[in-house]
């Protein structure tokens, strides 16, 4: 049966604009968002593992699943900002943001039991693994998988070994035989598959502040332009590359500084732009597989656009994009331990508007 799961959240929006002088503007904002969980985490089927080798010699079975019971994102915004007007088309701004998030998705790890599966590798009082266990030990024979799981067939099927443990011979030969000829399967004897089990839980939250700079100036009636824009973020919780590699880290994802400057020619008729645009290096997955992150590395690229209004309703444009070919550039723990180095080329889209 599905999981059925609702949830209701009162998001309040208060917004202050003022004007200091003729040029000056001052704005506030203090907000309330939320944002759904990532879907991944919220796909319920179950994936189990056996814990690569018997539960009686140290393996330990494992789990993860989804959970469609996931709170959203709540993010309690403040954002505030000075801006500067001068000319008739020349600006420049400063602002900060802040943003305190919770209900990030963390990994709980916990025991649970699934679809009533029994466990033939766990040995309990009187069960099967239990009595060839001590045959094994009676007879001074080692405790392996190979001679556990001969025993144990062995004293499963009396009709083909009437003499019990004592038809265990302890020879490779056999232990092959067995394996291909016979199937330990549970019964009710068998305890109940113990998994550990990783599950997403709402127990995380994390702050992220940091500063927006831009400004645009146009040179007099010349038509030349320059816009530029900075974003400079922070977080508190970051990745820790030190940490023993055995178990998932929450770490905030995404979060890099990003910079664009634009050089611009305009008039009524045509258009020009060629951009640089630079984002610094991201930590992009936390846990991309056994509790690796994976982090991408610094990324600069030059786009052009040009325009030509043809008419009053008809125009076309072009747009060149990544002209440097820059690629992308993926790693784990250090940067030597790379994921992805994927090349790019540079590509050009044609583009007509009508206006009707």
């Amino acid at each position: 049966m599905a999981e059925d799961y609702k949830y209701d959240n009162l998001l309040p929006s208060l917004d202050f604009s003022v004007d200091l002088t003729d040029e000056w503007k001052a704005r506030a904002s203090f907000s309330r968002t939320i944002a759904r969980p990532q879907y991944n985490y919220m796909f319920i089927p179950t994936n189990v593992n056996h814990g690569g080798t018997l539960t009686y010699l140290g393996g330990v079975p494992s789990a993860s699943r989804g959970s469609a019971m996931l709170d959203p994102l709540v993010s309690d915004n403040f954002d505030l900002s000075f801006e500067y007007y001068y000319g008739d088309a020349n600006y420049a701004s400063i602002g900060y943001f802040q943003k305190a998030v919770s209900n990030f998705v963390g990994i709980e790890q916990v025991d649970r039991q699934f679809f009533g599966l029994r466990n033939v590798t766990d040995r309990v009082p009187g069960n099967r693994l239990d009595q060839a266990i001590n045959a094994l030990e009676a007879g001074n024979w080692p405790a392996t998988e190979e001679s556990i799981f001969t025993m144990t067939a062995i004293l499963d099927n009396p009709q083909d070994f009437p003499n019990g443990a004592a038809d265990y011979d302890g020879t490779g030969t056999q232990a092959v035989n067995v394996l291909n000829g016979y199937a330990v399967l549970p019964n009710g004897d068998d305890p109940l598959y113990t998994f550990q089990t990783a599950l997403p839980v709402n127990n995380k939250t994390a702050n992220i502040d940091g500063y927006e700079l831009a400004i645009q100036h146009f040179f007099g009636e010349t038509g030349f332009g320059i816009q530029a824009n900075a974003t400079l973020v922070s977080g508190d919780i970051a990745f820790d590359n030190g940490a023993p590699p055995n178990f998932d880290q929450f770490a905030l994802e995404g979060l890099s500084d990003s910079a664009n400057l634009i050089l611009v020619w305009e008039n009524d008729t045509f258009g020009a732009r060629i951009a640089y645009n630079w984002r610094d290096a991201f930590l992009s997955q936390a846990n991309a597989g056994n509790y690796l992150p994976r982090y991408t590395d610094e990324h600069t690229q030059v786009d052009v656009n040009f325009s030509w209004n043809v008419t009053d309703a008809f125009s076309l444009s072009l747009d060149g994009i990544n002209l440097t070919e820059e690629g992308v550039y993926q790693y784990g723990r250090t940067y030597n331990m790379g994921y992805i180095n994927s090349e790019a080329d540079a590509r050009w889209v044609l583009a007509a508007r009508y206006n009707f």
